[in-house]
C-alpha cells in the first residue's frame, strides 16, 4: 500500500490556494459575531468576485469549503502565510478594507470582528495606519450605500 502526503490543499493550484485562504479569512469575520446576514454573505461574494476574480458559480463552492476550513482551523497564520508568501501590500490592504466591508454589512460592527481584523492586518504586516485607513474607506463606503 502506498501512502500519499499529498492533501487536498496541496492539489490546488497556487491561485486557488490564495482564494480559498482569502475566503476563509473573509468567513472568519463573518462568523466571528456567530450570526450569519444575508449581506455578509453577498459581500463575500462581491469581494471574491472582484478582488480575484472568480466566476460567479464558483464562488458559493468557494464560501462552502471556507465555512468547513473555518469549522476546522486551528491558526489564522495557515491562510496568511499563503497571501504573504504570494502577494503584494496592495493586495493585502484590499483584502483587510474587505473584511471590513463584511464587518458593516450586517449593520453592526461587533468587537470580535475589529479584532480579528486586526489580528489578521498583523498577521499581513499592515502598519497601524493601513489598517486605519482601510476602516475608515470601508466605513465611507458604507454610508455612501446607507
Amino acid at each position: 500500500m502506498v501512502f500519499s502526503s499529498e492533501t487536498a490543499s496541496d492539489s490546488k493550484t497556487v491561485e486557488e490556494q490564495i482564494h480559498l485562504a482569502a475566503a476563509v479569512l473573509l468567513v472568519e469575520v463573518m462568523m466571528a459575531d456567530h450570526e450569519v446576514q444575508d449581506e455578509e454573505i453577498a459581500q463575500i461574494i462581491k469581494v471574491l468576485e472582484t478582488l480575484f476574480g472568480v466566476e460567479k458559480g464558483q464562488t458559493e463552492i468557494l464560501i462552502d469549503e471556507a465555512r468547513q476550513r473555518h469549522e476546522n482551523l486551528v491558526s489564522l497564520h495557515e491562510m496568511t502565510s499563503i497571501i504573504n508568501e504570494q502577494h503584494d501590500q496592495e493586495l493585502k490592504r484590499k483584502l483587510v478594507f474587505a473584511m471590513w466591508c463584511i464587518a458593516f454589512a450586517d449593520d453592526h460592527k461587533d468587537k470580535y470582528e475589529e479584532h480579528l481584523i486586526r489580528k489578521v492586518a498583523d498577521l499581513l504586516y499592515l502598519s497601524h495606519s493601513e489598517f486605519i485607513q482601510a476602516r475608515h474607506q470601508a466605513l465611507v463606503e458604507y454610508n455612501k450605500g446607507s
